[in-house]
């Protein structure tokens, strides 16, 4: 049975991990070949499960309108990247096409190399990961003799550790950029014009799992110093429509945006440096353990 759990769960990691390499290679070799252009995004598209997208159009090289919805999630045949923030009508949008098909289409990042170098680190990890735990099933390693210097002895808390500090890392820039809108921020007034379902970074809804209450997150509008209107997910506040609710927003970047005052949004934040922590410490033990202590022990 835990043979078969390693060899489930390490061949779902290298297909995942497969999956990002080939979705980062898709995006390079179109933003390589591909014809650059400029969109400008029209309207916007109401969703019932997150914020409006942006409907963004484009004119390709023959002079024709193009348009296509950012669905600010997973890539699709034609739109590759996501914007991954909410843009007013107006704004326009960097983006590259393909011109023997001008709907697919890859919306260039702010820094189109970290991203690229980012998506093939994880693509390459989860690769890495998944090939040691399958490998691990496929030999039915546990029935072998464990001895301290084995390779997965000392590579399984390595990983662990990048897992970790990651999920640190996250927490301390998500504070940070709580103190950021606390210090500089631009007050505004929002209006709740919708509740959606309350979801985890994952994807799938997490109403279950909370209060009756929390069950729903308010969509908030609100108009930042130029007059464009821009939206925002609230984590906690009132949630009847048409409520006024108090916003915090960066002028230099309006999509970001909290509930105010500001540091009223930290709990998450800090758990998550809380969990990351207690992980990176677990992995550090687990390591010291396996390089120094077992082999005295043996």
């Amino acid at each position: 049975m835990d043979s078969t759990i390693k060899i489930i769960g390490g061949a779902l990691m290298v297909i995942i991990g497969l999956a990002g390499i080939w979705s980062s290679s898709r995006s390079h070799h179109l933003q390589r070949k591909g014809f650059p252009a400029i969109g400008t995004v029209v309207k916007h598209v109401p969703q019932n499960d997150s914020l409006d997208h942006p409907v963004i159009q484009f004119i390709d090289y023959h002079g024709r309108a193009i348009q296509f919805v950012d669905h600010q999630g997973p890539e699709s045949e034609h739109v590759l990247g996501s914007l991954n923030r909410f843009v007013p009508v107006g704004e326009q949008v960097s983006l590259v096409y393909d011109p023997r098909r001008p709907s697919r289409v890859l919306i260039k990042s702010q820094s189109p190399f970290r991203s690229l170098t980012a998506g093939v680190a994880v693509g390459f990890i989860l690769l890495a990961f998944g090939s040691l735990i399958l490998t691990m099933g496929l030999l039915r390693v546990q029935k072998l003799n464990w001895e301290p210097n084995h390779p997965e002895m000392v590579v399984i808390p390595c990983l662990a550790m990048v897992v970790s500090l990651s999920i640190l890392v996250a927490g301390a820039w998500r504070v940070r950029r709580l103190f950021v809108l606390q210090r500089v921020g631009f007050k505004a007034t929002g209006v709740v014009t919708r509740t959606i379902k309350a979801k985890s970074g994952l994807g799938f809804s997490i109403g279950p799992l909370l209060r009756e209450g929390s069950k729903r997150k308010p969509v908030i509008d609100f108009i930042d110093y130029a007059g464009r209107r821009f939206q925002v997910l609230g984590s906690r506040g009132p949630r009847s429509i048409g409520a006024e609710v108090p916003v915090v927003y960066l002028p230099s970047q309006p999509h970001v945006a909290v509930v105010a005052p500001p540091m009223r949004n930290v709990t998450l934040p800090l758990y998550l440096m809380l969990v990351g922590l207690l992980m990176t410490l677990a992995s550090m033990f687990s390591m010291l353990f396996v390089v120094f202590i077992s082999p005295n022990v043996s």
